[in-house]
């Protein structure tokens, strides 16, 4: 088996043709790199051609959709990346409400103000990356905090187990 280099989906030697993304170009059919995430060789076509909008949702609501497909590991995989998004939001939040209630310095605080609110911007321009990714059936990881698992997405005994 290889890995399409466009979506990082398992497909099966000598495919001209990804299933899932519908690549066309045969030298886009290789085995997987490095910079291929390390769970998409387990996320089948048929589950990301079934659950295409559903992990688009996670960039939006993360956790309520896992229950929609609780054995998706594609669905997982977007899960985890929308929940990066909102836990570096919400923790960034709480570090600038922290830091205007010691009462910083004005000039301070609308520094602050200005680098979360470009901050919160870039989030959003990665929510957005990673719900395009989703729908066009891409097991990409999001740039810079894609690696980090905060839900596991893996676990090929059981599939319906998913923890947080």
């Amino acid at each position: 088996m290889t890995n399409c280099n466009n979506c990082g989906i398992q497909t099966p030697n000598g495919t001209k043709t990804c299933p899932a993304c519908e690549q066309k170009d045969n030298k886009q059919v290789n085995p997987i790199n490095k910079n291929t995430p390390r769970d998409a060789e387990l996320i089948s076509a048929e589950d990301i051609a079934e659950h295409k909008v559903t992990a688009c949702a996670a960039y939006i609501v993360f956790l309520l959709v896992i229950v929609a497909a609780p054995s998706s590991r594609y669905v997982r995989f977007h899960v985890n990346q929308g929940l990066l998004l909102v836990t570096l939001l919400g923790g960034s939040s709480v570090v600038v409400c922290c830091l205007a209630l010691l009462s910083v310095p004005i000039l301070l605080l609308s520094i602050i103000s200005t680098i979360f609110l470009v901050f919160c911007l870039l989030l959003f321009i990665l929510g957005i990356i990673g719900a395009v990714n989703a729908f066009k059936g891409k097991v990409k990881e999001l740039p810079i905090i894609g690696k980090f698992r905060l839900v596991k997405t893996v676990k090929p005994d059981n599939p319906k187990f998913w923890t947080v």
